[in-house]
């Protein structure tokens, strides 16, 4: 009887021991899985901020290119005033080649109604009217 009795002991000790193995793997999975969503969860949350940022990053590009886009239209337009204003200076004189060679430059898409009678009258031919361009 002393053997059963040393037995019995030791039996549910093992048990006590196996249980709290079995639970301890069984945190560690769920602690695991946890951990994964968790993961995901911020890998989206920072995905949206990226994304977030470079379309905040692109809107102020695209402003600044809109503005620099403005800015080379207007100095096209004082540019070919400026250029057909030459070519007039130098069709009055009489030198309607120079005239001509300087007018092949003037693009006049930038010029006036007025502007675009003069640039005819120098270059011989008429000016195409092209459709409003939206800016």
């Amino acid at each position: 009887m002393a053997a059963q009795n040393q037995n019995g002991p030791n039996k549910s000790l093992y048990m006590y021991t196996s249980l709290i193995f079995v639970v301890a793997i069984l945190l560690i999975i769920l602690s695991f899985f946890a951990m994964s969503n968790r993961d995901n969860k911020m890998n989206e949350t920072e995905q949206a901020q990226t994304i977030t940022e470079k379309t905040a990053a692109l809107s102020e590009e695209n402003k600044n290119l809109a503005e620099e886009n403005k800015t080379l239209k207007d100095s096209n337009r004082v540019m070919s005033a400026a250029l057909l204003s030459i070519s007039n200076e130098y069709y009055a004189a009489g030198d309607t080649a120079k005239a001509a060679e300087i007018a092949a430059s003037v693009d006049a898409s930038y010029l006036t109604d007025d502007e675009k009678a003069v640039f005819a009258a120098i270059t011989g031919t008429p000016v195409p009217t092209a459709a409003p361009t939206a800016e």
